[in-house]
């Protein structure tokens, strides 16, 4: 079947598979459902970590925790200055409005204190 008079079809080049595997990985279901896993892993392992005898020194387990509360703690101060206001009374402000942010930044300094305190062998 010949094309409609003034279109011409010109050959596209194919994707390439790197973009195709960038493009996958940075689609919104697919960084949703990471996240999600990931969490669910973070929860079953920190509630491993909670149930089990603490032993004298942190466990991997512990140190993937701590990475991990450490790398989205990243993320929040990522976010807080990357919010819309310019100066930084303004953001403090327009960040910390929201009941949730407040809440993650306390989780994760209490976190993060209390894993300083279990390394510290006077606190154990």
């Amino acid at each position: 079947m010949p094309l409609p008079e003034g279109i011409s079809f010109t050959r596209k080049k194919p994707i390439k598979f790197r973009r195709k595997l960038y493009e996958f990985f940075v689609a919104p279901i697919t960084t949703f459902w990471a996240w999600s896993l990931n969490f669910l892993v973070f929860l079953t392992i920190f509630t491993y970590v909670l149930l089990i005898k603490t032993p004298p020194f942190p466990t991997f387990l512990e140190w993937y925790l701590c990475f991990y509360v450490l790398v989205f703690g990243l993320e929040i101060i990522r976010r807080f200055f990357t919010s819309e206001p310019e100066k930084l009374r303004e953001k403090l402000a327009y960040f910390f409005v929201n009941y949730w942010n407040a809440l993650t930044t306390l989780a994760i300094v209490m976190f993060l204190s209390g894993f300083t305190f279990r390394l510290v062998e006077s606190t154990m």
